[in-house]
């Protein structure tokens, strides 16, 4: 979006407000903030801009006016988060933020080119056997790994190196090391065997703020972990996460629903270094846990306070918070067998190209206000590399002997490159800042085309549990609204965010985020929040009346795993409309409870979520309120007896429409699911959605209208039902095509017979008579089922006018039914031309992940390459007081 079409906006309303006067501001990276904003001599910085519009809407306040503040191309990285309060625009006065160009907002600082200076070689290993092309050569007989490792440093010819255990079958070959010096490395599985790759490491002295992230060309690289990140699989599950073999302790937890205070791993899995966990001037590592592994519903992130190679135990230390353990103890956060975790910020493990890791000696840590970096550390080019230094932080002694290079005792950042990168011309940006932009009462606002990027994760933030839903979060992000009417962000891009893109809090009326791109991002895309405790009054000061239309969020969730695209909780009348998002951890979009209603979710396209959890769908919700029954609900054999769902209106005092929706499981999705109304899910119309690869799933809950849907390939899963309620499920056709026909078994219900209608449906399955069942007690283990055929189904009452064909005949290109389907007297069309912000035709979703994702996070969805270019120091500026 141009400055041309804030001006035909603003043209238009002239139309309704009368006479008014127009401001511009012009801010570039090559101004000066003595200039006097105008697009001859433009001011530098975003907060001199901020100046020059307060004094405007002072001088006018007292008429209509509308300001435009023209951003020119250029990097503005920014010293502090930039704050509008109502001194900043009002609806009487609007301002608009647009850019005349490439513009990106960063919270980062650029580190200076010059600043990087080589200082020896790392060596990352793995349990395996290089399988390099070229012969190896003998390096060093009857010797230990250590020694194998130290003598492959040593050697400026030696580029890999591998050593062979006492117990490898090819004897002749024992407790031997091997190098090679072709630069290639291509280890394979082998238990009797470690083989290691030598890379030079750099290093940037006198660095006064600790950073969160460091990224390189606009690539994120990884803060020194165990294991190294898999890049061909990056997705939990893959080579770059360990295995857990259970709980730190077997007995009871702490108190009810405590988690586990640490975790046994595998021994085969682990590391072999020493991390020096007792050196307290370096921030304690943080381990990543998915506790059931891919079958977890989110991840855990704690503090590491010890690890005991004899017991193979770590323990943890603070966190654990990142889910709501209210709503889930003992479920969500034991760990079990199948548990997966990695360990990050150890600086034992800097061992291999694209991990980072800062020293700073004198306890620094990093600060919400951007310091420097300085290039006046010694010139290493006059030192003598024929012998690479050695740099392996095996304790503190041997780490002090670098001290010396770090004046004035700043902190030190240490880096190993990717291959093919030169550092001495590469951008490199360190992350410092976790929001940006944080509006509060200031109404009328616009921000246009602008790339918002580079903030900090906050994963060790203070969350909350907003309400009853799975849900924990942290209520902040790089752009963070609260108090606020009318505000609009349009075309605008946020990637490479470390947490939450958008957040909508409390009091916030006509928010509208359209046509915006959301890539790589931390955590979640765009979130509308109220806090409970304020909404139970009769003001209910919560986000209501906003919207998401026209925008794509790809690659979410590549630090926190309970994430969404757009996630809505104490919330009223938000739209979600016309989104396409995929390659998700977890659901693409998600209602977390029943306050007030009034949502719309519609036309969108959910495709490739669910890749890294379970037990979920690309759309879900919950609703437990004040009716909801927990006991009842999750089948303690002590359950009360079946009742009334209650007056779940009081709360969701109108309905949700989820309609016209593409929610398709991708290759790489693990749901069951697409349409995922889970506990207490109330007052719903579902219609006219697509859903592929995935059940629509029911629990219970009251008041849910679901008719003419298209489900391939999952049976209906009606899993609850309440007495007396006023659930329906009409006008759907649930089929089968490759490669889901052996999925599709007729309906799956429990305590269905209390349903109150399902006519007028089209079942395509195996079978000409499928088969239903009902679970009588869900109490009981095992459960206590009944199999009831087609017939006895239709004894019930249900399905007495429905179909059951085995030729549906729905076409796999453009998922509608021919015109011969026998399905089509009784199925309404469903419309499968409207879906997303660009019209995808079924075809290219079904048969690929549409934009060709890399594995390393984007690739195809913004910019040249996937990203902005945020280039260091041309065209870019610092701002802040």
């Amino acid at each position: 979006m141009s400055c041309s079409w804030l001006l035909l906006v603003w043209v238009l309303a002239l139309v309704v407000v009368g006479e008014a006067a127009f401001h511009e501001v012009h801010v570039s990276p090559h101004g000066y903030d003595s200039n006097p904003g105008s697009a001859e001599r433009p001011v530098q910085t975003l907060q001199h801009a901020q100046r020059l519009v307060r004094e405007i809407l002072r001088a006018e306040i007292k008429q209509h006016c509308m300001v435009t503040v023209l951003v020119h191309p250029g990097v503005y990285y920014l010293q502090e988060v930039l704050e509008f309060g109502p001194e900043d625009s009002q609806l009487s006065c609007p301002v608009g933020w647009t850019s005349i160009g490439d513009v990106s907002i960063s919270g980062g600082m650029p580190v200076p080119r010059e600043c990087w200076k080589p200082a020896g070689f790392v060596t990352s290993q793995e349990i395996g056997l290089d399988n390099s092309p070229s012969a190896p050569t003998l390096l060093k007989s009857d010797t230990s790994f250590s020694e194998c490792e130290q003598a492959c440093r040593q050697n400026s010819e030696c580029t890999s190196f591998t050593f062979f255990t006492s117990a490898h079958p090819e004897v002749s070959r024992s407790t031997n090391c091997y190098s090679r010096s072709d630069g290639v490395w291509d280890p394979k599985p082998d238990i009797h065997a470690i083989s290691g790759r030598s890379t030079r490491v750099y290093r940037c002295d006198a660095v006064d703020t600790r950073p969160a992230h460091l990224f390189i060309n606009g690539r994120r690289q990884h803060l020194a972990r165990f294991p190294n990140v898999d890049i061909l699989n990056p997705l939990v599950g893959g080579r770059g996460y360990a295995a857990a073999s259970g709980p730190l302790f077997d007995e009871s937890p702490r108190w009810p629903g405590a988690p586990d205070p640490g975790l046994t791993y595998r021994e085969e899995t682990f590391t072999t270094r020493t991390w020096g966990l007792q050196d307290t001037e370096t921030p304690l590592p943080l381990i990543h846990l998915m506790p059931w592994g891919g079958e977890s519903w989110g991840d855990l992130v704690y503090t590491v306070t010890s690890v005991d190679a004899l017991k193979h135990t770590i323990e943890f230390g603070q966190g654990g918070w990142q889910l709501n353990s209210y709503m889930l103890p003992r479920l969500g956060n034991s760990v079990n067998a199948k548990g997966l975790f990695y360990v990050e910020g150890v600086r034992n493990e800097l061992d291999t190209p694209g991990e980072w890791w800062f020293d700073a000696p004198d306890g620094l840590d990093s600060h919400q206000s951007r310091r420097s970096f300085h290039s006046d550390g010694p010139d290493f080019d006059t030192l003598d590399h024929s012998h690479s230094e050695d740099f392996e932080f095996q304790n503190r002694s041997e780490f002090d002997s670098h001290q010396s290079f770090n004046k004035g005792r700043r902190g030190t950042l240490w880096h190993v490159p990717e291959h093919g990168v030169d550092l001495a011309q590469a951008a490199s940006t360190a992350v410092v800042l976790d929001t940006l932009v944080r509006v509060d009462g200031a109404d009328g606002l616009t921000f246009a085309n602008f790339n918002f990027t580079h903030t900090a994760s906050t994963v060790m933030k203070t969350y909350e549990a907003p309400s009853r839903g799975d849900w924990s979060l942290h209520r902040g992000a790089a752009f963070f609204v609260t108090n606020t009417r009318a505000l609009t962000l349009t075309e605008c891009i946020f990637d490479q965010t470390g947490g939450n893109a958008v957040f909508v809090s409390d009091s916030a009326e006509n928010v509208v985020v359209t046509r915006c791109r959301f890539m790589d991002l931390g955590d979640s895309g765009v979130l509308f929040v109220g806090t409970r405790s304020k909404a139970l009054g009769t003001a209910l000061p919560v986000p209501r009346d906003c919207r998401v239309e026209d925008s794509l969020f790809s690659n979410i969730g590549t630090i926190g795993k309970q994430t969404a695209g757009v996630f809505i909780s104490n919330s009223q009348r938000i739209t979600v409309r016309r989104n396409e998002m995929r390659r998700l951890p977890r659901a693409g979009i998600v209602i977390n409870d029943g306050l007030a209603g009034g949502h719309v979710v519609e036309n969108n396209i959910v495709y490739n979520a669910v890749r890294e959890t379970g037990d979920h769908g690309p759309f879900n919700s919950w609703m437990r309120e004040r009716f909801w029954c927990s006991v009842w609900a999750h089948g303690a054999a002590s359950a009360p007896v079946d009742h009334v769902a209650g007056d779940v209106d009081m709360d969701m005092s109108e309905p949700v429409a989820v309609r016209g929706n593409l929610f398709a499981n991708g290759p790489e999705s693990t749901s069951l699911y697409t349409i995922d109304l889970d506990d207490g899910s109330s007052n719903l119309i579902v219609e006219g959605n697509v859903c592929v690869g995935g059940s629509i799933k029911v629990r219970d809950g009251d008041s849910r209208t679901i008719r003419d849907n298209l489900v391939i390939g999952a049976p209906i899963e009606f899993q609850m039902f309440h007495v007396h309620n006023d659930d329906h499920f009409s006008g759907n056709l649930v089929t089968a095509l490759p490669p889901f026909a052996d999925k599709l078994r007729g309906a799956f219900a429990t305590r269905a017979v209390y349903m109150a209608s399902s006519q007028g449906n089209c079942f395509d399955g195996h079978d000409d008579d499928p088969v239903f069942v009902t679970l009588d007690n869900y109490g009981t283990s095992p459960p206590e089922t009944s199999t009831l055929t087609l017939q006895q189904w239709r004894a019930l009452g249900f399905d007495t006018n429905s179909i059951v064909t085995r030729h549906a005949q729905v076409d796999p290109l453009t998922l509608r039914l021919t015109p011969e389907s026998p399905c089509a007297l009784v199925i309404t069309p469903v419309d499968t031309d409207h879906w997303g912000p660009a019209t995808r035709s079924a075809s290219e979703l079904l048969c690929g992940d549409p934009g060709g994702a890399t594995a390393e996070g984007g690739g195809g969805d913004g910019g040249k390459d996937g990203h902005a270019d945020v280039e260091a120091g041309q065209g870019a500026t610092g701002q802040g007081a």
